[in-house]
């Protein structure tokens, strides 16, 4: 009987955890060697009162698709530990070896090179396999791509910060000069930002992510996503996608809040209108609950998915339930912030209106985010136009 091997699937969310499970099963449908499963997650970067139901929802999605060894959660202060490793990557293997209690790692699947705690992982298993699955829903993200790399988590302690900006001067140069950080990467998009991957890929069937939303349907069984399903049949929805601007430091949150205020105020054009708030998984929920004052008197009724798991599911989830019901809404337009509306476009083919747009930007966000923010909104639209085009062409 050969040695057990050890797989380690790292996840910053729960999005990018449906994107590592489509890598390992297509990976999986090429091989037949058992792996055991260890699911590590990090930089969850939401506020600390909020983790345990952010990862109790990782932990829920990841059981309906496959069999795990553990599920390991790393605090920040288990991070920080690395910092004393800085320059000993022997020290480093063997600490975050204790914390999976695993004795080897023979495959890494990761989203990104750019985020220092993912450069510390491949640091510490330099002789790993190592699986790209990309940011978001498998969206390549190019290790130059500045909208990611000049904006670190504001949420995160000053010695993690330390450790931050210690790991980008350490390994960034290294990684993308001497060599290519991954072996193989897994993509529902490869070239959204009109660069592809310097290594080999494959393709990420959407059907596959489908699949696996359908199969993680069940953990919506929920008293909460029932009321919330009723008082949408038949209604004109508009979807508010939340961003975490102000815990970031991005902009203060009063401005945020206003400046959501002005952006929809715009959408509020038709009768029966319904608007639901998505909150972004690392929102702060104290400040949902003022925005949701804030709006109240813009449509006929506010919604907001705020309770339990659901401000912590990826948003797709729930629309593939919504648009199942019976009656369906007549109309539902997504207004977003980020590469979500991605998915949303190409997977269900919903309306999608995107970013504030550069005079609410310039308005409300800090000076010093200003200008990156009105650039990743230009990029957003671009990449818009293209999958548009790109559906349009293909429905003739």
């Amino acid at each position: 009987m050969g040695k057990t091997k050890y797989r380690v699937i790292t996840c910053q969310g729960t999005i990018q955890l449906v994107s590592a499970i489509c890598a390992v099963l297509l990976r999986d449908k090429r091989r037949t060697t058992n792996f055991k499963n260890i699911l590590v997650v990090y930089d969850l970067y939401c506020p600390q009162c909020q983790i345990e139901f952010f990862f109790k929802t990782i932990v829920e999605m990841a059981q309906t698709i496959m069999d795990w060894e553990r599920v390991i959660y790393f605090a920040p202060e288990d991070l920080n530990v690395a910092l004393q490793f800085q320059d000993d990557e022997k020290s480093l293997k063997s600490y975050i070896l204790s914390k999976i209690t695993a004795p080897s790692v023979d495959e890494i699947y990761l989203g990104t090179d750019v985020h220092p705690s993912n450069l510390a992982m491949i640091k510490a298993f330099p002789e790993a396999y190592r699986v790209c699955f990309g940011d978001g829903l498998g969206i390549y993200i190019p290790s130059n791509y500045s909208y990611l790399t000049r904006n670190e988590p504001s949420l995160a302690s000053a010695q993690q910060k330390s450790f931050w900006n210690w790991l980008k001067r350490k390994f960034s140069k290294k990684y993308s000069r001497a060599c290519k950080t991954f072996d193989e990467g897994y993509f529902v998009f490869p070239d959204i930002y009109k660069k592809r991957p310097p290594f080999p890929f494959k393709l990420v069937p959407k059907e596959l992510v489908r699949d696996i939303f359908s199969k993680m349907e069940p953990i919506l069984d929920r008293n909460e996503v029932d009321i919330l399903l009723d008082k949408l049949r038949g209604k004109n929805v508009t979807v508010l996608m939340t961003s975490n601007f102000s815990e970031a430091q991005r902009m203060s949150l009063d401005s945020e809040i206003e400046a959501y205020k002005r952006f929809i105020s715009d959408q509020q054009n038709s009768s029966d209108n319904v608007l639901i708030i998505k909150p972004h998984p690392r929102d702060d929920l104290s400040k949902i609950n003022k925005l949701i004052e804030a709006l109240d008197d813009l449509f006929d009724y506010v919604l907001c998915m705020k309770d339990d798991i659901l401000p912590y599911i990826p948003f797709e989830l729930f629309l593939q339930k919504l648009q199942a019901t019976s009656p369906p809404p007549q109309n539902i337009c997504v207004c977003t912030f980020s590469t979500s509306f991605i998915s949303l476009k190409l997977l269900f083919n919903v309306e999608t209106k995107i970013g504030f747009g550069s005079t609410l930007v310039s308005e409300f966000f800090f000076a010093h985010s200003a200008e990156d923010r009105i650039k990743h909104e230009t990029d957003l639209s671009d990449v818009f136009s293209t999958l548009t085009s790109s559906l349009m062409e293909n429905q003739r």
